[in-house]
């Protein structure tokens, strides 16, 4: 099978994450037609990670698609879709509300007649030009496509987490923005100030904050050793700290809404928040071990039946039919 992954833009995570779970499979011939610099600040980056994946080609943005599926970012310019069998269109943040500009929706609704499917990045759609008419699949992210593409840390995060009591109790590592994550850190912090220094991993950065992010390495080293990980909302509509999380067997904590699209369970596989952040993780630390020992199980369960590339592309290609 041939897959065309057209981002004229430029590349974004979602796009690399669907390039990586499609070859992961072995069945799938992936051609990226993507610029190298595009308008997306992490379209270089991933770029040169692709560049190097097994199963994945580079093509000039405006080649002429030539595939079983084609996957193409509405609202944008992409060659129209000729010698394909099916498409697929990528919809993002556009329309998670009712801002949309009216142009964009004109050409994305005029692309989207040619499309068999929509895989949508918005946290839910819940204004969805395309109810009723079209197939709306939403994107489920797994772990970034760093950890796969680089053969070292892929080793790493397909073997099991370190097994027996874990040392710290809560981590967090990460950006300190935007400002509606930065609200719930310091809501978090404020809750964690009883608890000894040594239970607590936190890591934040930037603007007035001079710690470094960690690297790759050292953030998975913070995830083995913690039982849990604060999920904080960020600039996307959805997280790979999910999905790194379940992997290492680390349990969420995690706003409500985005940790079942993900299909997290509050009590089984997370701890799922209802706008009471600090309320939650004094919920978590006060969990008894054989809750947390069942509830590392039930991630371990998650990683296996969705999380691996092969088993996200299988669960991709199913729900789009491809």
């Amino acid at each position: 099978m041939r897959a065309t992954i057209c981002a004229a833009q430029g590349l974004t995570h979602a796009d690399a994450s669907v390039a990586v779970r499609l070859a992961a499979t072995g069945r799938w011939q992936v051609r990226v037609a993507a610029p190298e610099k595009g308008a997306f600040t992490e379209s270089e980056h991933l770029y040169g990670l692709l560049g190097r994946a097994p199963g994945v080609a580079l093509v000039p943005p405006d080649k002429q698609p030539d595939a079983d599926v084609l996957f193409a970012r509405l609202g944008v310019g992409y060659p129209v879709p000729t010698r394909v069998a099916r498409v697929v269109g990528i919809v993002g943040d556009e329309f998670a509300g009712p801002r949309a500009a009216v142009s964009i929706l004109r050409r994305t609704v005029r692309q989207a007649r040619r499309c068999d499917a929509i895989l949508a990045e918005s946290r839910g759609l819940f204004w969805n030009p395309f109810r009723g008419w079209k197939r709306v699949v939403r994107f489920e992210p797994s772990v970034h496509p760093d950890f796969w593409l680089r053969a070292e840390l892929a080793k790493r995060i397909s073997e099991p987490p370190p097994a027996g009591q874990r040392s710290v109790r809560l981590m967090f590592a990460g950006s300190i923005t935007p400002e509606a994550r930065l609200r719930v850190l310091r809501e978090v912090e404020a809750a964690l100030a009883g608890l000894p220094a040594a239970q607590v991993f936190w890591r934040v950065y930037g603007s007035g904050v001079p710690a470094e992010p960690l690297s790759q390495t050292a953030y998975l080293d913070a995830l083995d050793a913690a039982d849990f990980v604060l999920a904080p909302p960020g600039w996307l509509p959805w997280t790979h700290r999910l999905a790194e999380a379940a992997s290492r067997q680390t349990v969420p904590i995690v706003d409500e809404r985005e940790g079942r699209a993900f299909g997290l369970q509050d009590g089984v596989s997370a701890v799922l928040v209802h706008g009471d952040w600090a309320g939650a993780v004094r919920r978590a630390l006060e969990m008894p071990r054989e809750g947390l020992r069942k509830m590392r199980q039930a991630l371990a369960g998650l990683t296996v039946e969705r999380l691996t590339p092969a088993a996200a592309a299988a669960r991709l290609c199913r729900q789009l039919r491809i």
